[in-house]
């Protein structure tokens, strides 16, 4: 599978669309098809070495709603901030017939050509495994659930580096992703460790594994539970299980 965008923005709602085009008026439809297709992410330009992020809608500064708001009254009359680049230059929306404007000038007739045209692609591996992982951490929620509904069983599938699809969903901040996992009865074995161990903790992320299926009797290698770690967030997991009735 050919891709050239990594991180993407996630899925959205029709109501997000709608809101943005309240806002800058109707969009062309290679735009909006690039949206629900892709939803933004970030691409490697050929030959330079150099990067560019293509806005989406999410929860994200760099969400389109949120860049039209901040850069409306800089823009010629119908264009509209799409993207940046490293090196501090942007990339233009006409918002009437789609062209993607860089430095005054036109270099595609819409989003999808310039992306074909300019950015580098590369190949995701076959196989339904490599799409789920994609789609967690690209953050594609409604074509996860497909998969696991229709095209992959396997609750405690472990990735090539060993990480389980909820640790894959924790490093991708992908709570959505974890929530469904857990409707799926996906192995939850080791995150909380892992989440402790490895990342940054916060509210958010205690809350999706214990409205999973966290096992809070595990232990770690030195034969040692969650509550037993030397961990600044301990007192804190405590008072949400107490809060929960797991204590």
């Amino acid at each position: 599978m050919k891709k050239y965008l990594r991180a993407s923005f996630g899925d959205f709602e029709q109501q997000d669309l709608d809101e943005l085009q309240d806002l800058c008026g109707e969009l062309p439809d290679s735009f909006t098809e690039f949206l629900w297709e892709q939803n933004g992410g970030v691409g490697d330009l050929k030959f330079t070495g150099t990067s560019v992020l293509i806005y989406g809608l999410g929860d994200s500064p760099s969400d389109l709603r949120t860049i039209y708001r901040e850069t409306k009254d800089e823009m010629p009359d119908r264009m509209m901030k799409i993207g940046d680049f490293s090196e501090d230059r942007s990339l233009l929306l006409n918002c009437d017939n789609g062209e993607i404007f860089i430095d005054g000038s036109v270099v595609a007739k819409s989003i999808k050509d310039y992306i074909s045209e300019h950015l580098t692609s590369y190949e995701i591996p076959g196989g339904v495994e490599n799409e789920i992982v994609f789609s967690i951490t690209n953050r594609r929620n409604k074509r996860l659930r497909e998969l696991l509904q229709s095209a992959f069983n396997q609750p405690s599938y472990r990735t090539e580096n060993g990480l389980s699809l909820v640790q894959m969903a924790l490093i991708a901040r992908n709570y959505e992703a974890i929530a469904i996992l857990a409707e799926f009865n996906y192995d939850f074995s080791g995150s909380l460790f892992y989440l402790f161990e490895k990342l940054k903790v916060n509210f958010i992320f205690l809350n999706a594994l214990l409205e999973g299926n966290v096992n809070l009797d595990e232990v770690n290698q030195d034969g040692k539970t969650i509550f037993e770690i030397d961990h600044s967030w301990v007192e804190d997991l405590k008072k949400m299980c107490r809060e929960r009735g797991l204590l």
